[in-house]
């Protein structure tokens, strides 16, 4: 990748069409930096809205042919599998109820290019109007422990920033169930891997 030039981002996000998917996409439509792949996951033969991706031909539709999300999955397996489907140098997640700052992107990336092999961004709680509600100082805070003791540590899945072998790296990571009995949630598995190996 040329410094000087921006890198092809992916953007991946799982649906089930869920109304709040809307403001997912205008939010990576309205992304500072150039160059972004926006790939929409339909999780299943759903009653999915197509007519409002007429206003977003920018975004790349895949219309998985049964629903993997089920069974306390959600997005994961969508997540894990479409890193391979992706175009970009830099994977990002985005679950469809989250969106980002018009500058989101093109900060994490400028992270990266200062030497750092992957970024993260902490995060804001919002009300569905969108007006903030708190910064979350508590859980999803990176290279600082949460709340539940100086050994936990989290990042939410859609404040990710990867290069291309990261993501694919982690790709076997995704396979476990929401809120499982004895197995660690995927983004603190995650969040574990990437802080250890990178």
């Amino acid at each position: 990748m040329n410094s000087t030039n921006p890198p092809r981002v992916t953007v991946i996000t799982p649906t089930t069409g869920a109304p709040c998917v809307l403001k997912a996409l205008e939010s990576v439509r309205a992304q500072t930096l150039p160059n972004v792949q926006h790939l929409l996951v339909i999780d299943g033969p759903r009653d999915f809205p197509m007519e409002i991706l007429a206003a977003f031909p920018q975004v790349e539709v895949l219309q998985l042919p049964y629903a993997v999300g089920k069974d306390r999955f959600n997005g994961h397996r969508m997540y894990g599998a479409c890193t391979y489907l992706a175009r970009g140098d830099f994977i990002v997640f985005l679950d469809e109820d989250n969106w980002f700052e018009p500058q989101h992107l093109e900060s994490l990336d400028s992270v990266v290019r200062s030497g750092q092999d992957w970024s993260y961004s902490l995060r804001t709680i919002r009300d569905q109007q969108g007006l903030l509600v708190c910064t979350d100082d508590c859980e999803s805070l990176g290279k600082w422990p949460t709340v539940l003791g100086p050994s936990d540590f989290l990042i939410d899945v859609s404040s990710f920033y990867l290069p291309r072998r990261a993501a694919l790296s982690i790709s076997p990571l995704w396979y476990r169930r929401t809120k499982q009995p004895g197995v660690m949630e995927v983004d603190r598995a995650i969040t574990r891997y990437l802080r250890s190996k990178f």
